[in-house]
């Protein structure tokens, strides 16, 4: 409680006072959501669900903050959980929420340890694309590209994380090579065809990669696909698309799933945590 207090003096010491006395319609929970948005960014978990925690407090029944604030929380936990805790079958569970939130909110910084570690630990398939992703999000792409290097029989997705390493490292004779070799199943799921569209936009084929983001955007559910967006405007591998006139209506595809659960990795990030009695 004390913490939700600092944060409202914070919050309304900083804004003027003639704004409060001349704006009747000043929402204070309004600014305290704001306030969460901006510790997040800086990588303050904690502050930022203790910031949505006292939005609340200023409108209980908002939508937007009840779910964020839960989704807050939960990842309040599970960061405790991970430190204090062996790697286990429940550990790594929750590492992989924890990646899955990090990289949707573009604190790759604070998965990079975490990866490392679980990767470290367990080296099984979905430790080593979580540390190629994140090692890629951090701009360590020399590293990702020493890692799945190594991977001893590469599956599909490790194969399309090597294409954009080597892409980024100016090898594009070896980037195309390996592109030629990939074979994209009927059900490939959403994550990796916006991969693989990463890859052709660095290749130089737009037509290719929106026609592949378009696709996942569809068979990603409702309630992820404000993180997928974010995730695509946010990578620097769709640069060469944004420019172009179909891009933009490409981003506001719809989704074509029937949903109950998502089905994703991640309760952490699923926007629908709070009312969900799965997780």
């Amino acid at each position: 409680m004390n913490r939700i207090l600092a944060i409202l003096a914070l919050v309304f010491l900083s804004w003027p006072a003639t704004s409060l006395a001349e704006d009747a319609s000043f929402d204070r929970g309004q600014a305290l959501a704001r306030k969460g948005e901006q510790l997040l960014d800086e990588g303050d978990v904690e502050g930022a669900y203790e910031a949505y925690r006292a939005a609340l407090l200023e409108s209980p029944a908002h939508p937007v903050y009840l779910r964020r604030a839960a989704v807050l929380k939960r990842v309040t936990r599970l960061r405790k959980f991970v430190t204090s805790t062996q790697a286990s079958e429940k550990w790594a569970v929750a590492a992989a929420t924890l990646h899955a939130f990090y990289l949707d909110e573009d604190l790759a910084g604070q998965a990079l340890e975490l990866d490392r570690r679980a990767h470290a630990q367990l080296q099984n398939t979905g430790t080593a694309i979580r540390l190629a992703e994140t090692l890629l999000a951090s701009g360590l792409d020399a590293e990702a590209r020493k890692l799945l290097e190594e991977r001893p029989e590469p599956t599909f997705h490790e194969r399309v994380l090597m294409g954009i390493a080597l892409c980024r490292l100016g090898n594009l004779p070896g980037a195309k090579d390996l592109r030629a070799a990939l074979v994209v199943t009927k059900d490939a799921p959403p994550v990796q065809l916006r991969d693989l569209a990463r890859l052709d936009a660095r290749l130089g084929q737009p037509s290719k990669a929106l026609s592949l983001l378009r696709t996942s955007l569809e068979r990603t559910p409702e309630a992820g696909l404000v993180a997928a967006r974010k995730r695509i405007e946010g990578c620097d591998d769709f640069a060469s698309l944004r420019k172009l006139p179909d891009y933009q209506a490409v981003l506001k595809t719809g989704s074509k799933v029937v949903e109950g659960c998502s089905g994703g990795s991640s309760c952490g990030t699923c926007p629908s945590r709070g009312d969900c009695s799965e997780g």
